[in-house]
This record gives C-alpha cells, sequence and structure tokens, in this order.
C-alpha cells in the first residue's frame, strides 16, 4: 500500500438525550432518533414525529406503525427525522397504551 493515504474514520457524534411527548425548538438543523418498545402480543404500534413552526407542531413528518404478532417477545422500533432550524418538533406515540414505550429519544444538531 505505499504512497496510499488512508483516512481515519469519522466520529459520530452522540446524540443529546430528550423526552417522548415534548416540545423541543430547534437551534439548528439536526436529526431526532427515537427507539421505542412494545411488550403487549399482538398490539399495534403508531410512533409520530412531528415538526414545524408551530408550538406545539401539528405536521407528521415521520410515522412508523408496526404490529407485534410474536408471542412472549419485545419489539424495538427505531426511527428519526429530519428537523429544520428554527421548528419545533415532537415525538409521540398514536396509541395510549402502557405497554408501549419511548424508550430514549435523542437529537443531534448538524453543526
Amino acid at each position: 500500500m505505499s504512497g496510499q493515504i488512508i483516512s481515519p474514520p469519522k466520529r459520530i457524534r452522540a446524540g443529546e438525550a430528550r423526552a417522548g411527548e415534548t416540545v423541543y425548538q430547534a437551534q439548528t438543523q439536526g436529526v431526532v432518533e427515537v427507539v421505542a418498545t412494545m411488550v403487549l402480543d399482538n398490539a399495534f404500534v403508531h410512533v409520530l414525529g412531528l415538526s414545524d413552526a408551530n408550538n406545539p407542531p401539528t405536521t407528521v413528518v415521520m410515522q412508523s406503525y408496526h404490529r407485534n404478532k410474536s408471542s412472549g417477545t419485545e419489539l424495538t422500533i427505531k426511527a428519526s427525522f429530519v428537523v429544520e432550524k428554527g421548528n419545533y418538533w415532537k415525538v409521540t406515540i398514536d396509541d395510549g397504551s402502557p405497554w408501549i414505550v419511548i424508550t430514549s429519544v435523542s437529537w443531534r444538531p448538524n453543526k
């Protein structure tokens, strides 16, 4: 490999922890990453990402709809969406079941 320059891998910044069911305003453009867990058999979950200039936001920009068909298993859902600078955003579950939990929400600002 003489004369070949190999660049080191770029580091991925850790996301900043956020809470579900809470409205935030983006100071920069960035990405929201969501993880939700469902532990009820044969149940449906609808994870929504909302973002726009309104507080609270009303425009659905991400939706992830799943059904847990396996008996006695846990289903993990991962999704993400982009938020523009200045917009408000929120992650919510369109099912009030206590068996469906937003396990993590993180914010990765573009710098």
